[in-house]
């Protein structure tokens, strides 16, 4: 059925988590029903909605504060709900939906607890068909979520944009709904996946300057180090800041590689480059200074052994230091106090090629032809099944913004994305193009930290082919 395909406690965790955010989202579609909208609300909920827990060595505490205060907010819109309606002389519905009893203390354990038994609920009222559908709902309104939250840090975002997530999260309350709307709304809500992405590429480009080609550099150099990670470029901007004018070296791991193309960055002289493996234990032990992960990273550290870790992350991991986005002293200090790299290390440089130019001049060579877009390494025999294809190879997971540029300078081309195996990455993407109807390959490979329903959801519910 999945529930053993993934850790038990954090998918505990994550169920009793969405349970209030799903209930508040149901508050927010009926008071839109009543031409009421509460912003702050729909911020809130949005803001928990992004929050990722990866780690089971999470901080317990930090979890069950976060809890009572997304209890509260439900309350207070749960609240907000009844007294319009009593003041407007109209009937009100309440959702009830796993509630704890008053009387019970509210600890990770009862949360966890909690969390088994809602899972154990949809599992048992549910079909098949529903539960994947249902988990793919959950996973692309928390990737929305951070999304919107992404674009906040460029502009001020539409309070309709927030409501839209909320309305489709609100979906996950209706075990009723019928499997076809809920098909035709996930393919809806990928093309307001598609908008927004499009829209923080825009304000990227706007900051941070147009994309470029790029060498990036991968040698270590001596001194004093950061090393950032994580997918919101805004927050590697903010260091580089606040470290401008130290001696300390900032580099990043693949997770921020959108930077590198942005000319910006590399206006900051102590912006290195690329570091580590992709091997996260490995790399940790190797690095000789402070490690950040930004607040939306998805990396997995229950297995780190070494390094001083800091994050903005809403519910840290016990390994690592909370600190505020606006305050990163801590961070700075740690690492001047470090010792840092001892003597340089040689490594080989890699280029990415993001120029208008070479973007046209892929366009001019396909005219005409059919287009097989290859999200990674994909085998002899894909491009062998695809012969008069022309092939664009993309540097998968890194520079996946390149995909959105293709996509949207080949209109008329029929196109085939092929990705080179199934993780978190990929299932954001595909998320996306759910309703670009394009031809989407799957390479099987083991997956990890995603949902096996959601992989079903992709083959049964959306057509798309996993190969071997």
């Amino acid at each position: 059925m999945g529930i053993c395909s993934e850790n038990p406690v954090l998918l505990a965790v994550d169920a009793v988590v969405i349970n209030e955010i799903r209930q508040i989202a149901y508050y927010i579609v009926k008071l839109k029903e009543l031409n009421l909208i509460n912003e702050k609300i729909m911020k809130e909920a949005v803001l928990a909605l992004s929050v990722s827990i990866t780690d089971t060595s999470f901080n317990k505490n930090a979890f069950v504060k976060f809890f009572m205060n997304l209890k509260n907010l439900k309350k207070e819109t749960e609240d907000f709900y009844t007294a319009k309606c009593k003041e407007m002389g109209i009937n009100y519905e309440h959702l009830a939906a796993f509630p704890i009893k008053e009387n019970e203390k509210i600890n990770s354990s009862l949360l966890i607890k909690q969390g088994e038994k809602i899972i154990s609920h949809f599992f048992g009222t549910l079909s098949e068909d529903k539960i994947r559908l249902f988990d793919l709902i959950i996973f692309m309104a928390k990737a929305a979520s951070c999304k919107i939250l992404e674009l906040e840090n460029y502009k001020e975002v539409q309070k309709d944009e927030y409501f839209e997530i909320l309305r489709f999260l609100s979906l996950a309350n209706s075990f009723g709904t019928r499997y076809e709307k809920l098909v035709r709304r996930i393919k809806e809500f990928s093309s307001f996946l598609y908008k927004l992405t499009e829209d923080i590429i825009y304000e990227r480009n706007q900051l941070y300057g147009p994309r470029q080609n790029v060498r990036i550099p991968r040698s270590i150099l001596k001194g004093k180090s950061i090393l950032v990670m994580g997918s919101d470029i805004f927050e590697l901007y903010n260091l580089l800041e606040k470290t401008k004018d130290t001696e300390i070296n900032v580099y990043t791991n693949s997770s921020m590689m959108t930077a590198y193309i942005h000319p910006k960055f590399f206006e900051y002289k102590n912006f290195k480059g690329l570091y580590g493996t992709g091997d996260t234990e490995y790399d940790f032990s190797k690095f000789k200074g402070v490690i950040y992960v930004t607040e939306h990273s998805d990396i997995k550290l229950d297995n780190v052994i070494r390094g001083k870790i800091f994050t903005t992350k809403l519910i840290q991991s016990d390994n690592s230091t909370k600190i505020e986005k606006t305050d990163l002293d801590p961070l700075i200090k740690a690492a001047l106090a470090e010792e840092g790299f001892d003597r340089e290390y040689v490594c080989e440089d890699v280029t990415f090629e993001y120029d208008k130019s070479v973007f046209n001049k892929l366009v001019e060579q396909t005219e005409g032809k059919k287009v097989l877009i290859s999200m990674g390494k994909i085998s002899d025999s894909i491009k062998a099944d695809y012969t008069g294809s022309f092939v664009i190879n993309v540097k998968f997971p890194y520079d996946t913004e390149k995909l959105i540029c293709l996509l949207n300078l080949l209109p008329q081309n029929e196109k085939t994305v092929c990705f080179s195996g199934f993780c978190v990455e990929t299932a954001k993407i595909i998320i996306l193009i759910l309703n670009k109807n394009l031809e989407t390959l799957l390479e099987k490979s083991p997956q990890t930290n995603v949902s096996p329903h959601i992989a079903e959801a992709f083959e049964k519910d959306f057509k798309i082919k996993f190969i071997n």
